[in-house]
């Protein structure tokens, strides 16, 4: 039986403004779409493993950043369960138009989440062979500076830097939302 509530962020609906990575040969990222299929693969392994778990944006359409939405929602959660966590899953983009040097992951918490996000951080890390980033305060977050439970963000790769290719292929999303199931089951057992 599952002893925390894992509430997954996918951070952006498809009306956040940006957020999308520059034109290469016709391809191109949409950081909600790519965050989207994150969370829900991992939703899939969570609800196999009989994981509680719940998704503040489950349709992305017709939805901004709603900050303050999901500010609430967590904190409505955080008053039916006892134990919950915050999990903010997102692409990466370095300064800049066009594409730059940008590579790898890294993950950012509020002061609740500290130990969570050098779990996640590593189980990412591992999974996808980039350079690891670090963990970081997350307070300049709109989303982790009022969270009132432990909660992280994490950056899975640049979508406007060398992360771009890998970032297209269904094989490295499922690799990411295995990382965070890894990383949720860790937490789970301790």
């Amino acid at each position: 039986m599952s002893k925390i509530h894992w509430t997954l962020d996918p951070g952006h609906g498809e009306l956040t403004e940006g957020k999308r990575s520059p034109l290469k040969d016709g391809r191109y990222i949409l950081e909600y779409q790519f965050n989207q299929e994150i969370v829900h693969r991992l939703s899939i392994m969570l609800s196999g493993e009989k994981i509680s778990h719940s998704i503040t944006i489950p349709d992305p359409k017709g939805v901004g950043n709603d900050l303050e939405f999901r500010k609430g929602y967590v904190r409505a959660i955080s008053d039916l369960f006892e134990d919950v966590v915050l999990v903010s899953i997102h692409g990466n983009a370095g300064p800049g138009i066009g594409f730059g040097d940008f590579t790898g992951i890294e993950t950012f918490y509020n002061k609740l989440g500290i130990a969570h996000a050098s779990i996640f951080q590593a189980e990412i890390v591992k999974a996808t062979g980039l350079r690891s980033r670090g963990t970081k305060d997350g307070m300049k977050f709109h989303l982790l500076r009022n969270a009132n439970v432990p909660a992280i963000l994490t950056e899975n790769g640049f979508y406007n830097g060398h992360d771009f290719d890998l970032m297209l292929t269904s094989d490295y999303r499922h690799s990411i939302a295995k990382a965070h199931f890894d990383a949720i089951m860790k937490i789970e057992v301790k």
